[in-house]
């Protein structure tokens, strides 16, 4: 993993004790030092901008977990949402636990996240099937309505635009 501390100007090796590929990164909007990274095999945390890692996962539970995606709540830092090959994870006190919330998903391989900025309590997860909602704060995410997209997908995002 690297960093730059200057615009992406200069890069340097964070830290090397981890030869994996990083698929997911997440900074803590409120902590920015925190970082949470996802790779094949589970997630992990920092909280010295990348100077040491520890694997973070009770409840990310699958024989096989690939973490392809990460996502914080803006209004509620502690919570994370991670999209895996078995679905999306949610903890509630910054990676410590993880607990599933797969009710209504067609498709488990989740490959992207995206939180709603200005109401936090909506999270999108992308999968091969589409997008699913959740309204709900991520208590579960409910089937597909006809206003959601279909279709393989791999990057969200949410952006409110303001009248100028």
């Amino acid at each position: 993993m690297f960093r730059s501390t200057d615009g992406g100007g200069n890069w340097s090796v964070v830290n090397r004790d981890y030869n994996a590929s990083f698929t997911a990164l997440a900074i803590d909007p409120a902590t920015p030092t925190t970082l949470y990274a996802g790779r094949d095999g589970g997630a992990l945390k920092s909280t010295n901008e990348g100077g040491n890692w520890n694997e973070i996962g009770p409840g990310l539970t699958n024989a096989y977990v690939y973490v392809h995606a990460l996502a914080i709540d803006p209004a509620m830092p502690t919570t994370l949402y991670s999209g895996t090959n078995g679905g999306v994870f949610k903890s509630t006190n910054g990676g410590g636990n993880w607990s599933d919330f797969n009710n209504g998903l067609t498709n488990t391989t989740v490959r992207a996240l995206a939180i709603d900025p200005v109401t936090p309590a909506i999270l999108y997860a992308g999968t091969g099937s589409g997008v699913f909602k959740s309204t709900i704060g991520g208590d579960r995410l409910p089937l597909p309505s006809t206003a959601t997209a279909t279709g393989n997908t791999t990057s969200l995002s949410v952006a409110w635009a303001t009248a100028p």
